[in-house]
């Protein structure tokens, strides 16, 4: 091994399977040519290698070309492509030293290939905070909070920190501690997702999954930053994208008495105008009982002007309605839920 020059062999564009197998042997060989005669010590290992290898060929694994020199061909491939199948598949030890050449080599790519996808990753999410959303998935929040544009992730990796937040946004909303509307993926409901107002379900919930299916949080600004506030993590650094979203729109001011700051969550705003459009609809139908209202008289404002009704749901559990709000938000309600709202209603003239 000593002899080999690893620098000039790592570094070249392309070399040949064949230079790439002796390389990664369990001894490391200068390539045939140079130092052929010890290469017939290793016949059966760089046969079986060389049959992996060609099947990595086949399956578009080890793109390369085919060059022709006098009357031989060979498959011309680049060294990191290879090398790093040969970690993979264990070729190489970690604990063979002969082998820190191509680990230190690989370390240096994974790094630098980590800090390209890593600055182009942060730029897509500048590019979307600018867009100032007033509210996000935590997935979303997760990656504003750890992206730092122009700061190196030398300690821990910009995915890393970032599935830090994600856990930690998940067990505080699970918790209760942060309020969040929590979806499940429900195919056939408007934009592909249930709510789910079950405190027990919710607590059920783990990694984003919920007995096998994805489940979204989405959060207001106005409720994250009072989160942060009383999980005392507020200031965030305002080298964060997070600060850049709560920085990037400036908040309407609130009327308050000398005594108390009125404040009033993303929640309970769209939830009082989802009750207001349903109650005007009631109002208009005559104050109907719950039977006679859902379905058949809800279904006539279907996607109507001034109705927040986008589609009704008449099967089994499932049954309920979607909707979508002046701000955008769409979600959906049970028929439990919307007979509370009816009964709520018959309280009030």
């Amino acid at each position: 091994m000593d002899d080999i020059n690893w620098n000039d062999w790592l570094n070249r564009e392309e070399i040949t399977i064949d230079d790439a197998l002796w390389l990664s042997m369990s001894a490391p060989i200068r390539p045939p040519g140079t130092s052929f005669p010890e290469t017939s010590l290793f016949d059966d290992e760089y046969k079986e290698r060389r049959e992996i290898a060609e099947s990595w060929r086949k399956k578009g694994l080890l793109p390369g070309k085919i060059k022709f020199e006098e009357k031989d061909r060979d498959w011309y491939i680049k060294p990191l492509i290879f090398f790093r199948l040969a970690r993979d598949i264990e070729w190489l030890n970690p604990l063979n030293s002969e082998h820190d050449p191509i680990f230190n080599y690989l370390e240096k790519m994974d790094k630098s290939e980590r800090k390209i996808s890593e600055k182009a990753h942060i730029q897509r999410l500048t590019d979307f905070v600018n867009k100032s959303p007033k509210s996000l998935d935590s997935d979303s929040i997760a990656e504003l909070w750890a992206a730092m544009p122009g700061e190196s992730y030398e300690n821990k990796p910009f995915w890393q920190i970032r599935d830090d937040y994600k856990k930690q946004i998940e067990i505080a909303v699970i918790g209760g501690e942060l309020e969040a509307v929590v979806e499940i993926r429900e195919p056939g409901f408007d934009d592909g997702y249930k709510e789910i107002a079950d405190k027990n379900r919710i607590r059920k919930i783990k990694d984003g999954w919920l007995n096998g299916t994805f489940v979204r949080f989405t959060i207001y600004r106005e409720q994250f930053e009072e989160w942060l506030k009383k999980s005392k993590q507020w200031p965030v650094v305002d080298s964060c994208l997070l600060f850049s979203w709560f920085d990037s729109e400036p908040k309407a001011e609130v009327v308050v008495d000398d005594v108390r700051q009125v404040t009033e969550s993303g929640n309970q705003r769209y939830e009082r105008e989802l009750k207001q459009g349903l109650r005007e609809i009631w109002v208009k139908e005559g104050r109907p009982e719950m039977k006679a209202f859902f379905p058949n008289q809800l279904k006539k404002y279907v996607n109507q002007s001034g109705s927040p009704i986008t589609e009704v749901y008449t099967a089994g559990k499932d049954a309920g309605f979607a909707f979508k709000l002046s701000t955008g938000t769409t979600g959906n309600r049970t028929k439990k839920t919307l007979s509370n709202y009816v009964s709520e209603f018959k309280k009030t003239p």
